[in-house]
């Protein structure tokens, strides 16, 4: 999905609370490297702190998250990225993961890519043949989300020339009152 050659860090996130149970949320700015080109983009993050078992348990996740509500079945989540050229194989959607006590928080490097990203959904209920195992379901037929670039400034600083700050947000053009499709995996 991402160059080897791109190098994506962030600024420090100081001051994360440990000692008391409960969710923080922050903005981090992620830093990306393409070549000679730098861009940044803001993310806001979740600093969650459990105790299970006199233990605690600390999970850094984005705050963007599919939530389901009622008791319906457990929900794949996956991601298209557009193709960015005539050469590149199709433009499939590639499985992130499934929803837990009907929550999915999104992994951090999706909004911290600079690019273009959709979100799909469906239900997990498989079929399984001679050696593979595939979905019944098809994925959703529009995307549950979509992050969409908003604008870029070009920015001076005194650590380089250049720097290009992508500004994202996600966006639903999806009644979500009236559910999403999936149809049928009829292969």
């Amino acid at each position: 999905w991402f160059n080897t050659d791109d190098q994506i860090t962030s600024d420090i996130i100081a001051d994360l609370p440990t000692g008391k149970v409960g969710k923080s949320i922050r903005s981090v700015r992620i830093w990306n490297k393409r070549g000679a080109e730098t861009f940044f983009t803001m993310a806001n993050i979740v600093w969650t702190v459990e105790l299970e078992e006199n233990r605690r348990i600390l999970t850094l996740s984005s705050a963007t998250s599919i939530d389901v509500f009622g008791c319906g079945p457990i929900i794949e989540v996956g991601i298209k990225f557009p193709r960015n050229s005539e050469q590149e194989q199709c433009n499939e959607i590639k499985p992130l993961g499934v929803t837990v006590d009907n929550k999915f928080h999104l992994p951090i490097w999706v909004e911290s890519c600079s690019f273009p990203a959709s979100i799909f959904v469906r239900p997990i209920a498989q079929r399984k043949t001679s050696s593979t195992q595939y979905s019944i379901y098809e994925w959703c037929s529009l995307p549950l989300l979509e992050l969409a670039e908003v604008g870029r400034n070009v920015v001076t600083t005194e650590f380089s020339p250049r720097v290009v700050e992508v500004k994202s947000r996600w966006i639903t053009e999806v009644n979500l009152l009236g559910g999403v499709y999936c149809p049928l995996n009829c292969d």
